[in-house]
């Protein structure tokens, strides 16, 4: 067995012997990070009572398989760790070329003299529409 499994393994064991123990002073004491207590309270090996506090809720004693999937938690903690984060990063503009502006076309259609008296045609058009439908529609 490595030093590293070696390591979790005595501190999982002295884990189970207490009824209780303080995280960081555990940590210090087998000199593991606190991500090896985080990864035993998700695997249910262990669960916290207090602020700091954590008790061992397994009744059989630490087995390698334990360690085992320690290890492999504490590699998926590091892969997500090593990832870039999703914030944004402000990166300066590109100079790009200004879009020169279409030239305007111009039309045969030029607006008439009198406005008023195109609103009073279409209104009297409309007018002239909407009684063909109504003789239709009786």
């Amino acid at each position: 067995m490595s030093k590293t499994k070696e390591k979790y393994m005595n501190a999982m064991m002295f884990a189970c012997g207490q009824p209780e123990f303080h995280s960081r002073e555990f940590a210090r004491q087998f000199k593991i990070s606190h991500n090896v207590i985080t990864a035993m309270n998700e695997l249910g090996l262990i669960q916290k009572v207090a602020n700091g506090k954590y008790c061992w809720v397994i009744r059989r004693e630490p087995l390698a398989s334990d360690v085992l999937a320690i290890r492999k938690r504490l590699a998926a903690y590091n892969t997500t760790a090593r990832q870039s984060n999703g914030q944004l990063k402000i990166a300066p503009l590109k100079r790009t070329e200004r879009p020169h502006p279409a030239p305007q076309v111009e039309s045969d259609v030029r607006p008439t003299e009198y406005p008023i008296l195109d609103v009073a045609i279409a209104f009297l058009g409309g007018m002239v529409v909407a009684a063909f439908f109504t003789l239709i529609w009786k």
